[in-house]
């Protein structure tokens, strides 16, 4: 009987464990009421108390980067330009660190549209840029943190009116992560508004590999003339616009020529 009460007991605390009953849920309400009140507080311009409830939530899971985005948004709506940039560098390094992050490329591309427009428009010694420019050069660099890195770097020249800049920097990118959806196309779209037709296909013909079911993409491919591959089949999910992907207003992919305008709302979730 003795026996069998033990096993009972195991096979119970084994349930729990299953079921998720273990320290870390605590840990996870609290973030997550954090983050909803930082996102309330934000809406309602209390910005002040917006960074601070954002900055329980991180100090509660400092796994949640979307906390750390929104810090950053928050710390730039107060005019808190350099710690603005730590929050969205924060964010994207937890993202390269965690599966979460990893496959949630939609709020990758908010970030770091984020964080280009931000030092687009308050770096003005130009020594975030420079960071990157060593960043993205460096041999030793993982090619994803490098490709990473000239992507920022383009969308700040793009931001900034530098055109023939931003197009190297999206060319450099595209060749070394040649994986990375979000790079290839938007390096593709804006070599083919540019004019640089021949430049644009590799790029192009790559998103629509990652992603064969974007409009943009299949639209571009049309323009090029270029032959559609077999399209994905109906199991698979697709790649979205980012725009139709996340609640969070922002960012123009297509014609993203000037820095994008902070958003008015967070989502309280």
């Amino acid at each position: 009987m003795s026996l069998l009460r033990v096993l009972l007991s195991g096979l119970l605390l084994a349930g729990m464990l299953a079921a998720g009953c273990t320290t870390d849920q605590p840990i996870f309400t609290n973030q997550r009421k954090a983050r909803i009140e930082g996102a309330t507080l934000y809406n309602r311009g209390d910005y002040d108390n917006a960074v601070g409830a954002f900055r329980n939530a991180v100090k509660s899971d400092p796994r949640d980067y979307r906390s750390f985005c929104y810090m950053g948004l928050t710390y730039e709506r107060l005019g808190n330009f350099q710690q603005a940039v730590q929050g969205y560098k924060s964010a994207l390094k937890v993202m390269r660190e965690t599966p979460a992050g990893r496959d949630d490329v939609d709020f990758r591309q908010i970030t770091m549209n984020a964080l280009a427009g931000c030092i687009s428009k308050h770096d003005d010694n130009h020594l975030e840029q420079e960071l990157l420019t060593k960043q993205a050069v460096d041999m030793k660099t993982d090619s994803r943190m490098r490709g990473e890195s000239y992507f920022l770097l383009a969308k700040i020249q793009r931001y900034r009116g530098d055109a023939d800049s931003a197009l190297i920097s999206y060319y450099k990118g595209s060749e070394i992560d040649r994986d990375d959806f979000w790079l290839q196309k938007e390096a593709g779209l804006y070599m083919l508004q540019m004019g640089k037709t021949k430049t644009a296909v590799k790029p192009v013909q790559r998103a629509n590999e990652l992603g064969s079911r974007d409009t943009e993409v299949i639209a571009a491919m049309r323009q090029l003339k270029l032959e559609m591959p077999p399209s994905l089949t109906e199991g698979q999910n697709s790649m979205k616009p980012m725009l139709q992907a996340r609640q969070m207003p922002a960012v123009d992919l297509k014609a993203g020529d000037a820095a994008p305008s902070l958003p008015d709302r967070l989502p309280a979730d």
